[in-house]
């Protein structure tokens, strides 16, 4: 994988990175500045991709990581989130308001108890020691401030850089959760505190992703929307609804879009598509889920963008279907599962660059990235 040079001062760089299960964006923010937007592991070092693309490109984590960002606590958004974070000293931490809630802080408690195998690593013990860390910041003197957590939630700046004579400046927001959502995610945390008598339950994710944290990056004229896992809510106040509706969002049309949770149908939003991208073609990218029977995205959440975009780009293909060759396998292993499949863990890498000068975005496909 040749990854070339770290962006120029005046480049916004966009990086979304996907094995075939998780996701991480890299954002250069202009000027050597870096925004990392949760995390997964690289299949071939086991170490957060993040950090990987940062040491190639031999960027100082420690003092250009400006923010971590979790947009939600699913374990494949988050897996390597603390081992980011623990190396990138000057950053703040950000993440969604719904996890401010006494309950989702009782439920990290509560699941601390529980058998959770650690090569599982699920969000909500990544999440436990991303805290550990932040209180290790601020014990060492380091003010509450300027570690976090930032609880974020829709119109808020989360971060500001003034231009210069030759660098546009940029700003980040935070699009979602809106008021609405974040009601509806503590009573959906608190359903899953453990009862007094009651079995031990593992920590499972919350469904929908309504309470997911969507930010939009300005670098100048350029924008570009980074749309987590969140669907469609059920009400005007929720979804993709909502973040149409809040006051942050730019009236100038969109660039990039990090298409939602993997684009699957129920986070489609036609007016998402419409109405706040370019008219022409804007650069749609979206990472795979290969887990589960229902590989994402499917054939028709691709036809269905492509409606839109002809510019698709997906950061790895579908696991292929494996073969057995001997017939009583193949046949004692169709008596338990409908398909099997090879493992689909190869990293892809999109990253799309807009200069500062050049208006119009250069697409880079690295590993097993591929345009749709």
């Amino acid at each position: 994988m040749t990854l070339g040079v770290a962006p120029q001062p005046g480049e916004l760089e966009i990086s979304l990175f996907g094995p075939g299960v998780g996701e991480c964006v890299a954002v250069h923010l202009g000027l050597g500045e870096w925004l990392i937007v949760d995390s997964c592991i690289n299949p071939a070092s086991r170490a957060p991709v993040a950090l990987d693309y940062m040491r190639d490109l031999d960027v100082h984590v420690a003092t250009a990581v400006k923010q971590v960002v979790v947009t939600h606590w699913h374990d494949d958004h988050m897996r390597g989130a603390a081992r980011i974070l623990d190396a990138a000293a000057g950053a703040r931490f950000v993440c969604s308001a719904a996890l401010q809630r006494d309950e989702f802080k009782q439920f990290i408690g509560a699941s601390r108890s529980l058998n959770v195998k650690a090569e599982e690593s699920s969000g909500v013990t990544e999440f436990a020691s991303i805290l550990e860390i932040l209180k290790a910041r601020r014990a060492a003197g380091a003010r509450a401030e300027g570690v976090g957590p930032e609880w974020a939630q829709a119109n808020q700046l989360l971060y500001r850089r003034a231009a210069t004579p030759h660098v546009p400046g940029c700003e980040v927001f935070a699009l979602s959760p809106s008021s609405a959502t974040l009601s509806r995610g503590l009573h959906e945390i608190a359903a899953l505190l453990p009862m007094v008598g009651a079995p031990k339950r593992a920590a499972v994710s919350l469904d929908p992703n309504e309470t997911s944290l969507v930010l939009c990056v300005r670098f100048g004229n350029a924008l570009a929307l980074l749309g987590s896992d969140l669907e469609n809510g059920t009400t005007s106040g929720a979804g993709w609804a909502a973040v149409l509706a809040t006051a942050a969002r730019p009236a100038a049309p969109v660039h990039v879009f990090k298409v939602p949770h993997h684009g699957s149908e129920n986070a489609y939003h036609e007016d998402v598509w419409r109405h706040a991208l370019l008219p022409r073609d804007p650069i749609a990218v979206v990472t795979p889920f290969a887990r589960g029977r229902k590989f994402l995205p499917t054939a028709e959440d691709v036809a269905r963008m492509k409606e839109h975009t002809q510019r698709v780009y997906c950061t790895a293909p579908p696991p292929a279907r494996a073969t057995v060759g001997d017939s009583m396998v193949q046949r004692t292993v169709r008596e338990v599962a409908r398909e099997f499949r090879t493992r689909g863990s190869r990293m892809g890498h999109v990253r799309v660059r807009l200069s500062a000068t050049t208006p119009t975005p250069t697409v880079e496909l690295f590993g097993a990235a591929f345009a749709a």
